[in-house]
């Protein structure tokens, strides 16, 4: 049918309605049929592809960036497979995103991941939330958290030494790159407070905001996992 497929250009890229009674092989029949038809409309462009509609697993999405990019000259930055949105954090996240990663084909997760979750991706991963302590994330390429790291995060797990780890709050209980692992560096043992009025109050939450540290960005330096603090908006470090 003619409304199978329906293709909304919106200002954050393309968002793909797929009919969710299709077949995963109808669906990919009518995708690469309707960007066929739609490659002259398109040109070459880059833009990020939104699945609505269908239920598609990661590996799947994965399969429609293959069928458009065949089909096409549009270089897919990266493929969401939600619908649900907060636009505000959707569009920055794009924004990072693609100057990050422009030469890679990634997924998108909207969502915490939470403690009982273990998530595995082939490609690099962008999620837009925070991952729970507990909760685990596994990707062959880069991680990118917009929200906290408190629970396990494992990148490069062929073995891809250029792959990084980025959180907007890092307060991980594992981090690793490519099988090796981040040690967060030994600080030198603080003078005990006053345990009475202000002084220990102050004391008191100076040591609760060490635990979370911002825009923290993990890669492979030499044989170690090191940190520095980088503004994923940017790329700049500050």
């Amino acid at each position: 049918m003619e409304n199978d497929i329906v293709l909304k250009i919106n200002r954050n890229g393309l968002t793909l309605f797929i009919n969710p009674d299709l077949t995963k092989e109808e669906a990919y029949e009518r995708i690469r049929e309707k960007f066929r038809a739609s490659a002259k409309f398109f040109g070459s462009s880059e833009m990020a592809v939104e699945l609505s509609g269908h239920n598609f697993s990661s590996e799947e999405a994965l399969t429609v960036t293959d069928i458009i990019e065949a089909e096409t000259e549009i270089k897919v930055l990266a493929i969401i497979n939600n619908s649900e949105a907060d636009n505000q954090i959707y569009s920055r996240a794009l924004k990072a995103f693609a100057e990050r990663l422009s030469d890679d084909v990634a997924v998108i997760h909207r969502g915490n991941v939470t403690s009982e979750e273990d998530l595995d991706f082939k490609e690099s991963v962008l999620i837009l939330g925070s991952v729970e302590k507990g909760g685990k994330v596994h990707s062959n390429g880069s991680i990118y958290i917009l929200g906290e790291l408190q629970g396990s995060a494992y990148a490069g797990e062929l073995g891809n030494l250029s792959s990084v780890i980025y959180a907007s709050f890092y307060n991980a209980e594992t981090a690793s790159i490519a099988d090796v692992s981040y040690r967060k560096p030994d600080k030198a043992k603080a003078a005990k407070p006053v345990k009475h009025g202000l002084a220990f109050m102050k004391a008191k939450e100076d040591k609760e905001e060490e635990k979370v540290v911002k825009n923290t960005l993990l890669k492979i330096s030499g044989d170690e996992v090191v940190a520095e603090e980088l503004c994923l908006e940017t790329k700049d470090t500050v």
